[in-house]
């Protein structure tokens, strides 16, 4: 098996500012690219901030002008894919030539959707997933996506890596124990409840792994 260096980032946006959650997102792949990852994987809804705890003034039956105006600053720092941010994104990871995962909120004509990307080394757009289902009150700012874009890509043109944006269960990990492959699963930082160690990310391969780093 060949050995792989897999970063895992453990860092949050800053809510609402989208020009200063880039400058960390160069930031923080700019170290782990300097430490030699092949493959870096930042958390759910990264880009445009996950808004944990914001109510953006609804309840059942009415809204709330303020939760309005909150809520069009969050709409200005979802992006949109394909679009200018992306493009930025992707010239920064060709700049640190490594494979890249990273949560956005994307902003598609009306609607909000919590999506991954995977980027090539070169800064290719390999992959796009919207989250499939909402959890609970996300439903509320973000839309359904589908199983449409599921995707493989290998890593440097060897084996694949395969990204998943749903929460991998150690069932369908080990479904895939007989290859050398990694799934990277994500959720929101702060440490979501998912995991025992509390880890925002995980990247799991030959075995569950909630340690951040792939299976032996």
């Amino acid at each position: 098996m060949t050995a792989r260096r897999v970063a895992t980032v453990q860092a949050a946006p800053l809510l609402f500012d989208l020009p200063e959650t880039l400058r960390r997102f160069t930031t923080l792949l700019g170290r782990a690219a300097s430490q030699g990852a092949e493959l870096v994987a930042f958390p759910e809804a990264f880009i445009g901030g996950y808004p944990k705890g914001v109510t953006f003034g609804a309840t059942v039956g009415q809204r709330h002008a303020a939760g309005r105006a909150l809520f069009a600053r969050y709409r200005a720092s979802a992006i949109e894919v394909p679009g200018e941010v992306a493009d930025e994104i992707g010239a920064t990871v060709a700049a640190h030539r490594t494979q890249v995962v990273v949560g956005v909120i994307e902003r598609r004509a009306g609607t909000l959707y919590c999506s991954s990307l995977l980027f090539g080394s070169d800064g290719t757009l390999l992959g796009h997933h919207r989250k499939l289902v909402p959890t609970g009150t996300e439903r509320l700012i973000w839309g359904s996506g589908d199983a449409g874009d599921v995707f493989v890509e290998p890593v440097r043109g060897r084996e694949p890596v395969t990204q998943r944006r749903e929460a991998a269960p150690c069932a369908t990990t080990s479904a895939a124990a007989n290859d050398d492959s990694y799934s990277v699963s994500s959720c929101q930082y702060p440490p979501c409840t998912k995991t025992s160690s509390g880890a925002p990310f995980r990247a799991e391969g030959k075995k569950c792994n909630r340690s951040g780093s792939p299976g032996p």
